[in-house]
């Protein structure tokens, strides 16, 4: 029988050290015998806004969540923020770099940024001792610097949680005819990424297709990442005939999610209308979003809450019918599970893996476009569908079935135990 704790074994005899090793270390193994690594987690090299996560800090410290029951102790490298404690436990020790948001830089400047980040997290992992799994995520996938250090050099498994791929972000964020040569040169070095990494993560079936993904179907994992909710805060509370906001936006105000042809819709649906809408969030689009709205002259039904932590989300969710995302490229945003477990319909483009949850008609509503006026029809034609509350059952269903922590973790538990003992 094999008892939970510590057993010293030697290494060379263990799979998951990689070659070269020699000598004995202690391991953790968990009831049934899996071996709890140790992981190295590059991920969430973002900051706090005004004292909340931003969406990087949150997504790395759900992942770090679901890993600290299967694993020995993560070194989670992330950038130089003052407001991790608290938010981690002892096993979670942070390996701090600089940080800076250059979604708005020049396209040289952020070339440059990449270029010193790898070489930056390249020196924090070799410092690093002990560690048997690097997991790379959050738009890393190209960072082949310490990728080619982790699997190559230092001999650890290596595991990339694909995000919807850089190069593809890079056609859709990039302006001018260079972007192209960009992209595909970023397409390259992932495709060297994928190949040395033991593991792909992706969210779904469908970022597989649509990402182009299936020469390394051996070596996907999917659904197994921080797509997950906790129904014990998110949860249904109010009837949708209950609500105070007909049309909500949750999320970052940025270009990449749509949030000004969200706004840029709204005329057309509340004016004249007895309706009122919800933003909370923030970002680069603040300003020009309220602008909008006062040209428009709505701003007296449209409410913008600012950032909100996340145990008082669920109470403005669950005060809103509709919660739309207009992204133009997605993962599997958080923000649509939490909306669906809290009982909203989500009204949501076809991007990255929204396709895998929202079903048109049966679990919410697919967007044409993201357009102001696609979204206006979109929005109408779900205030208008006489069977909203059967909708929103089935999407409840489906978080409860396939996105809540227990079963992810069931998922991460069976995924880690294969690869730490050398199977397919």
């Amino acid at each position: 029988m094999v008892h939970s704790g510590r057993v010293s074994r030697p290494l060379s005899k263990v799979t998951l050290f990689g070659a070269g090793i020699k000598g004995t270390r202690s391991v953790y193994r968990d009831k049934k015998g899996a071996v709890k690594p140790r992981v190295g987690l590059i991920y969430g090299l973002s900051s706090f806004v005004d004292g909340v996560p931003s969406p990087g800090i949150a997504a790395a410290l759900r992942l770090i969540r679901l890993l600290e029951p299967l694993s020995d102790g993560i070194m989670w490298v992330t950038a130089k923020n003052t407001q991790l404690e608290g938010h981690v436990s002892g096993k979670v020790v942070p390996v701090k770099i600089g940080w800076n948001d250059i979604h708005e830089k020049p396209l040289l400047s952020q070339i440059y940024y990449h270029l010193s980040q790898q070489i930056k997290i390249t020196l924090k992992l070799v410092k690093l001792k002990g560690i048997d799994v690097f997991i790379f995520a959050h738009g890393l996938d190209f960072y082949i610097i310490p990728i080619s250090l982790a699997r190559i050099f230092l001999g650890k498994k290596v595991i990339i949680k694909s995000d919807g791929r850089s190069s593809v972000a890079t056609r859709q964020n990039i302006k001018g005819s260079i972007k192209s040569k960009i992209a595909l040169i970023i397409k390259v070095i992932e495709e060297i990424d994928y190949l040395l990494a033991d593991r792909v993560i992706v969210d779904s079936a469908h970022a597989v297709s649509i990402y182009n993904m299936q020469s390394y179907e051996n070596k996907t994992w999917i659904g197994i990442s921080d797509s997950y909710i906790n129904t014990h805060l998110f949860s249904k509370a109010t009837e949708l005939s209950e609500r105070k906001y007909d049309v909500g936006y949750i999320g970052r105000f940025q270009r990449k999610k749509g949030s000004l042809e969200f706004v840029q819709s709204l005329p057309l649906v509340l004016n004249n209308k007895h309706l009122g809408a919800v933003m909370v969030g923030g970002g680069p689009q603040d300003n020009e979003i309220r602008r909008t709205l006062t040209a428009t002259n709505i701003q007296n039904k449209v409410e913008i809450i600012g950032w909100v932590r996340r145990e008082r989300l669920a109470g403005y969710l669950n005060d809103i019918k509709l919660v739309v995302i207009p992204s133009y490229g997605e993962g599997m945003p958080i923000t649509a599970l939490e909306a669906m477990a809290c009982g909203c319909i989500v009204v949501a483009t076809p991007a990255g893996s929204l396709p895998e949850i929202i079903k048109d008609g049966r679990t919410g509503f697919v967007l044409k476009s993201n357009s102001a006026h696609h979204i206006a029809d979109g929005i109408a034609r779900a205030l208008s569908h006489p069977n909203l509350e059967s909708i929103a059952q089935n999407a409840q269903t489906l978080i409860e079935k396939e996105y809540t922590y227990e079963v992810v973790m069931e998922r991460c538990r069976h995924a880690l135990s294969e690869l730490m003992n050398g199977r397919k």
